[in-house]
């Protein structure tokens, strides 16, 4: 009768023990298998950022403000690549993807490359002090009533299209850009243009 209690105590210690070896082999396996599937569903976009889709359209014509208060058209800048790239300060993508912006202008706007940061919504002040604090020098539009969503029909901030020379948009990005998709796709722009201008 003194046996039993320390048998059941016995079965009670290797069950609890068989259990703890497998809650231990379920959490190991499927920390691998997060370990595993984390490179794959990031490395298109290590950052975060998207690598954009290529298209074929007319892009409209813009007539908005700069930050200035000078008129200013996407028409008017006709025979060179450009980035319309749509943004506001509030957009943390948006604030993450401006140096690239920057960095892309730098690189290649001798080449004949223009960026066209349309800011949209947001007072003067607040627009100019961030342009400040970024040491921003490409153009930035303002865009108090949304025109320029519509126009390129999309309501994704940010969004950013590349247009050839003559006004065809390229490629678009939804969401934040990846420098090297982004300055990939201006550099084969310039090289094409200057290859099939007169």
């Amino acid at each position: 009768m003194k046996r039993a209690p320390n048998g059941n105590r016995g079965t009670i210690t290797l069950i609890t023990a068989m259990t703890g070896i497998a809650l231990l082999l379920l959490a190991s396996w499927m920390a691998l298998r997060g370990a595993r599937a984390s490179p794959q569903a990031t490395a298109h976009s290590p950052e975060g950022c998207t690598r954009g889709s290529p298209v074929s359209y007319p892009a409209p014509d813009l007539n908005l403000h700069d930050v200035s208060g000078r008129p200013v058209s996407l028409g008017s800048l006709r025979g060179q690549v450009v980035l319309v790239n749509m943004w506001a300060t509030w957009c943390p993508p948006c604030r993450r993807e401006m140096p690239v912006l920057q960095a892309t202008y730098d690189q290649f706007r001798q080449g004949g490359f223009q960026v066209v940061a349309i800011n949209i919504g947001e007072p003067l002040q607040q627009v100019e002090a961030f342009i400040r604090q970024g040491g921003l020098t490409f153009a930035v539009w303002s865009d108090p009533t949304e025109e320029s969503l519509r126009a390129f029909k999309t309501i994704s901030l940010p969004s950013s299209f590349v247009l050839d020379r003559h006004g065809i948009v390229r490629h678009v990005w939804f969401g934040e850009v990846c420098a090297d998709s982004l300055q990939g796709e201006i550099a084969a722009l310039l090289i094409s243009d200057e290859v099939t201008s007169p």
